[in-house]
């Protein structure tokens, strides 16, 4: 079925190349999420970027990857700490809606990512409460995610088992599997 190219041509890639993130264009990206729906407007999503040009901030997170996730990650051109804020602002109340709302904010980054010719590759392969110590986190925000971002680079670049990984064609459910009429596991 035919879709949007932005859509089917976002990839989780491994590989990256070594061209530096323009200020700007991270930025865009940023304000692409901005404007991501959420819950009564809450906007529950916050991040921390490091580009590769400060090597302590990179570095700082870089650290806080599990090793199996480092040997690919730290040649992106900036990681991303996703936190999404667990409370309501005007109530004090639990948000079961900051995970999701968060989501889509990050799905946005991506979209515009992905329009921008970078790729990125969410990884949730990290210690979190080292990421919470070391990027100063305040109680209320959960660590989601962190994003290695960049452009897309040569799989040859990669060990084994990623680079197999990394050429392998990219597959996705049948939408049967998916997507049911009436009830949960009837088809369409």
């Amino acid at each position: 079925m035919e879709i949007h190219n932005i859509l089917s041509s976002r990839k989780s890639i491994r590989a990256f190349d070594r061209r530096s993130i323009r200020e700007t264009d991270l930025l865009r990206l940023f304000e692409a999420a901005r404007w991501a729906p959420s819950s009564r407007n809450e906007q529950p999503w916050r991040f921390i970027s490091a580009r590769k040009e400060d090597s302590e901030s990179f570095e700082k997170m870089a650290a806080c990857l599990f090793d199996s996730n480092k040997i690919w990650a730290r040649h992106a051109s900036a990681l991303i700490l996703v936190l999404a804020k667990n409370k309501f602002t005007d109530s004090d109340m639990p948000n079961t809606y900051a995970l999701y709302d968060t989501g889509m904010a990050v799905a946005n980054l991506g979209f515009q990512a992905t329009a921008q010719n970078m790729s990125l590759h969410q990884l949730g392969g990290f210690d979190h409460a080292r990421a919470i110590e070391l990027f100063h986190v305040p109680d209320g925000y959960n660590p989601v995610v962190i994003i290695a971002l960049g452009y897309q680079g040569s799989s040859e670049s990669l060990p084994e088992p990623y680079r197999t990984r990394e050429e392998m064609p990219r597959k996705r459910k049948d939408l049967d599997e998916l997507h049911f009429k009436k009830q949960f596991g009837e088809i369409r």
